[in-house]
């Protein structure tokens, strides 16, 4: 409890120097805690990471199929969908190797980082929301087709 407390105090003191978000709202976003002062920023930016990752792993299939699924899945978006989704692609790159970066940086500047990856997640977000809806209806209308196929 009381290295939960340190890492807190800690962050609030980063959090008035640099203009953080407050700690509560991204642990409560990206479901984990900070337990100690060690590592504080490293931490919250893997933890952000991790979630732009897992969709960005998402986008890579639909890119580049290498399993069934992804070949059925290609066939949900107009090339047009496709070119947007790897323009979004390229920004999601664009803000990974911004973040390698940085961790080669000094403090301040992985500090700020902690805001631009996080402005950066609220982005990638809204875009999984809405891909993943797409996705929904894709296999949705691929499971009817299948059964109409079925009934001739």
């Amino acid at each position: 409890m009381e290295d939960r407390k340190k890492a807190v105090e800690k962050y609030e003191l980063m959090k008035k120097e640099h203009g953080l978000p407050e700690l509560k709202e991204i642990e409560e976003e990206l479901e984990f805690e900070i337990e100690n002062d060690a590592e504080i920023v490293k931490t919250i930016i893997n933890n952000i990471w991790e979630r732009v990752s897992t969709v960005k792993s998402y986008i890579e299939g639909l890119l580049n199929p290498q399993r069934y699924c992804c070949l059925i899945e290609t066939k949900f978006m107009s090339p047009k969908e496709k070119e947007k989704v790897f323009n979004f692609y390229k920004e999601i790159m664009t803000a990974y190797w911004k973040t390698v970066h940085s961790t080669f940086g000094e403090i301040p500047e992985r500090i700020k980082q902690i805001n631009d990856s996080y402005e950066f997640y609220k982005k990638v977000k809204k875009f999984s929301r809405d891909y993943i809806q797409r996705m929904i209806k894709g296999w949705s209308e691929e499971d009817k087709e299948k059964k109409e196929e079925q009934m001739y």
